[in-house]
């Protein structure tokens, strides 16, 4: 069973002994990502309330909100689990993501992959709620596998998120009661970016021999 089956399950036992009974999300947790070398997490840690956090949607207390802060330092991708555990019902969850490119590349376009896990329902990803502060052009897609991605592209007027400058991510997707995926994020470079860098890598290797 899979840290984040078991980080559900024990949820799910929490709520049952509380014996109240909650409408829609009861919880939502994200974990991984510990020991990826392109996060900062500052402690190591999730703490909610300072890298993540969560709560019920004000407008539909079915419905849940989430939202993460992460620093990056390094442009391989990172592969976050998160579970969300609910009392049965179908909910929406609205995650916001805020982003700090410390890479030392800048950014032309971002990917966000949500992958299910065995077991448990499909994702579906609302498009009319995908967006982002600093990427106009999205494109989003539903397969039929359950997965979904997200592309975030330039557009016309936007700029490159470049190193020291923050993006914001925005999308809402519907679960099938309770659900754990992993949520994998790919920053893209600028053009020759990682050209530069392999080249300099070369010159490095060169100069040591």
């Amino acid at each position: 069973m899979t840290k984040t089956r078991v980080a559900v399950a024990a949820a799910m036992c929490l709520t049952a002994l509380a014996g109240v009974a909650q409408a829609g999300v009861v919880h939502i947790d994200i974990g991984g990502a510990l020991n990826d070398p392109s996060l900062d997490l500052g402690d190591g840690t999730w703490q909610q309330g300072r890298d993540w956090n969560w709560n019920l949607d004000s407008s539909n207390d079915q419905n849940g909100q989430a939202w993460a802060s992460e620093k990056w330092i390094g442009m391989s991708p990172v592969d976050l689990n998160v579970g969300v555990v609910t009392d049965g019902i179908d909910p929406d969850v609205a995650i916001t993501k805020n982003l700090t490119n410390n890479t030392g590349t800048a950014w032309t376009s971002f990917k966000i992959d949500l992958l299910q896990f065995p077991g448990f329902g499909p994702l579906s990803v609302y498009n009319s709620s995908v967006a982002s502060s600093r990427f106009s052009v999205k494109t989003v897609t539903n397969f039929i596998t359950g997965n979904a991605e997200m592309v975030f592209s330039l557009g016309v007027g936007d700029t490159p998120v470049l190193n020291g400058q923050s993006v914001s991510f925005f999308f809402t997707f519907n679960i099938p009661g309770d659900v754990a995926f992993r949520m994998v994020q790919t920053p893209i470079p600028a053009p020759g970016a990682l050209a530069l860098v392999g080249l300099a890598g070369m010159v490095a290797t060169r100069r040591r021999r």
